[in-house]
């Protein structure tokens, strides 16, 4: 399973999940659980509004979204947990410091997959469990491409909450880069995929 967090589990990590398991589904993956949950959760609450209006933007089906929290069995369930920010990926660790392993930023992640070749590096014999060869290779990778800017914010992906309709949009627009990287790398890692 490949789980998104970020905050309250409304805007950012709900979209970047209905994105992913969109375009795994166009891409002929069916098998791959992707989830969503909030370190500080609005349990029960629906994806933001504006939120769900980008995704509708984005040919995405925003209904039936419930806000979770993120809890260390979720954590221990997943095969890589994708943060929309630092301070997220921080408290995840926290609450299960095993995942220091395989948690990274979104962009973090897209950043990795732009820059090198994981279905090269992995080799075919892995590609049967996608979520685990794309943390496999991440994994493999963590350190080697950094932001241009040390300290910088560029892996973090802004939180729209409570802003204005041009925010979400923006939220958005940082993590489709990425999205589309970890999308097409699990397309490439697909046994049964034609790319």
């Amino acid at each position: 399973m490949i789980l998104f967090v970020c905050t309250g589990n409304v805007c950012r990590s709900p979209l970047a999940e209905r994105w992913l398991r969109h375009e795994l589904g166009r891409a002929g993956i069916h098998d791959l659980a992707v989830a969503s949950a909030g370190v500080h959760a609005l349990v029960g609450q629906p994806m933001d509004p504006e939120t769900a209006r980008v995704g509708k933007r984005l040919g995405l089906e925003a209904n039936g979204h419930v806000a979770r929290q993120l809890t260390e069995a979720s954590l221990r369930n997943a095969h890589l947990v994708l943060t929309a920010t630092r301070a997220q990926r921080r408290e995840s660790v926290e609450l299960y410091p095993p995942a220091v392993q395989y948690t990274f930023g979104i962009r973090q992640l897209g950043r990795l997959l732009s820059a090198a070749e994981p279905a090269a590096a992995l080799g075919a014999d892995q590609a049967d469990d996608l979520a685990g060869a794309l943390r496999r290779f991440a994994t493999s990778q963590r350190g080697r491409y950094r932001s241009t800017r040390a300290g910088s914010d560029d892996d973090d992906v802004i939180d729209p909450r409570g802003r204005p309709p041009e925010v979400h949009q923006r939220s958005g627009d940082q993590m489709v880069p990425a999205l589309q990287q970890i999308a097409v790398c699990l397309s490439r890692l697909n046994p049964s995929s034609s790319c």
